[in-house]
């Protein structure tokens, strides 16, 4: 591949890059042998791969959707900077370092997806108010269990309903940290009946923490086959974790 590139670099009749060919040439590679599993993350996602895997971000913390003359806040993630400058979701942001937002106008990239790294100044719109916020980029924890609502404090309620006792956990995507905060989740609620576990929308995440998870709720049996061109694994339910064995799940 490499000699291939070098000889398109060579006799093209107009300059190249040499890293979309070489990015060219994997992609073709893996489409060739594509089974549906194996994919190839680029520099450019590294740094989202790695936050997905960790659990920990950097940033803003805000994912914003430009609309016209506006900015609209579709999601903040609790305790992040965005969240503790006091920028809520459906926040509209009317103004960017004190400079209205024209219609059509290119609003920076790192606003949009949380990648900012520079201080920015807010002016937001909330119902009849009015307000000037400042966002600190930094280092902040992505959650990945979530529960039904949001108390006023900002913490999450699990309480599905009132009368059955039952729960409700959201795992919106595993990371290092999901089974650390599923257990901290778990010991809230002694007595409830059972628990809902919603797993729609999650994209997964490593092997051994959705094994660990699944773990505190089956005592016995297989949790899943690994395959592999010459043998095939079983991960079994260590059933010294469990939590839930007398409750439906």
């Amino acid at each position: 591949m490499a000699l291939v590139a070098r000889a398109i670099e060579d006799q093209s009749l107009w300059p190249v890059d040499a890293d979309v060919l070489h990015a060219a040439g994997i992609d073709a590679m893996i489409q060739t042998v594509d089974h549906g599993w194996t994919r190839w993350v680029p520099a450019s996602g590294a740094r989202r791969l790695s936050e997905h895997i960790t659990g920990t971000a950097h940033g803003t913390g805000m994912v914003v959707e430009q609309r016209d003359r506006t900015c609209v806040v579709r999601r903040v993630t609790y305790d992040s900077p965005a969240w503790r400058a006091g920028v809520r979701a459906a926040d509209r942001i009317i103004q960017i370092d004190g400079k209205a937002i024209a219609a059509g106008a290119d609003v920076p990239e790192g606003l949009l997806d949380g990648s900012l790294k520079e201080n920015v100044v807010l002016t937001i719109s909330r119902e009849d108010q009015q307000l000037n916020v400042t966002v600190k980029p930094g280092k902040y924890m992505i959650e990945s269990v979530m529960g039904l609502r949001r108390d006023a404090t900002g913490h999450w309620t699990y309480v599905l309903d009132a009368e059955s006792h039952y729960a409700y956990l959201r795992i919106a995507e595993f990371t290092d940290r999901t089974d650390e905060e599923l257990g901290k989740v778990l010991r809230q609620m002694p007595h409830a009946r059972g628990v809902v576990i919603d797993l729609r929308g999650n994209p997964g995440g490593p092997l051994p923490v959705a094994v660990t998870v699944t773990d505190r709720f089956q005592t016995t049996g297989d949790i899943v086959y690994v395959a592999s061109r010459d043998e095939v694994h079983a991960h079994s339910a260590a059933g010294q974790r469990t939590y839930w064995a007398d409750r439906p799940v």
